[in-house]
């Protein structure tokens, strides 16, 4: 069931909803937009980490690089709120890199994996609410958005 959301969850983020702020957002929201797009950068291998494909060796790296760009993002945002967010958001990327997608014998992945993956959407939702623009942009040519 999770997999399946994902591709939703994915979607929501890139492309926004369809009541946009039209007006410039502040500071604090472009950041928390450059946050929200290390999640579109480690998203595809958790989709195949969860069972949607071959597991990506990457991984793990791409998700601990992901979590350190946000924490460096999250080190200029002013609004309390949107930095604890922005913070939280960081330590569920952190818990996929130290997660493991399909670990044998079971094929399920662990407590961390799947837990970064919910708390990791949590905050991107929480972000979403407090800076209406996050995530509307385009997504990136070659990002799966379905289950192959």
């Amino acid at each position: 069931m999770l997999a399946a959301a994902a591709p939703v969850m994915l979607i929501m983020v890139a492309v926004g909803y369809a009541t946009e702020d039209t007006d410039e957002p502040s500071a604090d929201c472009q950041r928390a937009d450059q946050i929200a797009h290390q999640w579109v950068k480690v998203v595809p291998g958790v989709l195949k980490g969860m069972g949607v494909g071959e597991v990506d060796p990457n991984l793990a790296r791409d998700a601990g690089e992901a979590a350190t760009a946000v924490r460096d993002e999250a080190a200029s945002v002013e609004d309390h709120d949107l930095k604890r967010e922005s913070l939280r958001f960081a330590d569920a990327l952190h818990r996929i890199s130290q997660g493991n997608p399909r670990t044998p014998p079971n094929g399920w992945p662990d407590k961390n994996f799947v837990g970064g993956f919910q708390d990791g959407t949590d905050a991107l939702h929480e972000l979403k609410l407090a800076c209406p623009n996050v995530g509307t942009d385009q997504l990136p040519a070659g990002v799966p958005t379905t289950p192959p």
